[in-house]
């Protein structure tokens, strides 16, 4: 399994009228993405290689990428394992002034959970199995269930069609 974040800053942003998108594949291998995302690389115009992660985890090494100052400047580290010393004025966010910063992560360490969203005007958390907010979650639902198996589907297809959002479930 890997955890994608992919930031967005701008409503979209038009910096010298082009698109900036900012996207970290966390724990996804070279090899595998070479494989999988040839049509990313070709829109690239901006492609950063030989990058190393700062940490061997993704609390301290998103507070680098986020600000480029070593976690303890940035003092999201294993002493403190949320974005809550980091401000948007710390960041390379803040280059964008007069633009919406909306980023979108189902890392759970890049999330609400670990004080990520405060960085952006915008957060929107997603999760593996929850790729649709509006709908069930399909990993609550299993976690608050004591049942396995066809059963646990078969309450979840039953909960979902009669849930308030039912495509999105």
């Amino acid at each position: 399994p890997y955890c994608v974040t992919v930031i967005v800053c701008g409503p979209i942003i038009h910096f010298m009228s082009r698109t900036l998108v900012f996207l970290c594949l966390d724990s996804v291998r070279l090899d595998y993405f070479n494989k999988f995302a040839p049509r990313l690389r070709e829109l690239a115009t901006l492609e950063f290689t030989n990058c190393r992660a700062i940490s061997s985890w993704s609390v301290p090494s998103h507070g680098t990428l986020m600000t480029g100052t070593l976690p303890s400047e940035h003092k999201a580290h294993a002493f403190n394992e949320t974005y809550e010393h980091i401000n948007n004025s710390d960041t390379w966010l803040a280059e964008c002034p007069d633009h919406d910063c909306v980023g979108l992560s189902a890392n759970p360490y890049a999330s609400p959970d670990f004080g990520f969203d405060h960085l952006f005007t915008r957060f929107v958390p997603t999760r593996p199995g929850r790729y649709f907010p509006d709908g069930m979650s399909v990993d609550t639902f299993g976690w608050e269930r004591d049942i396995e198996g066809i059963r646990l589907y078969v309450d979840f297809l039953r909960e979902a069609l009669s849930h308030e959002n039912t495509v999105a479930s």
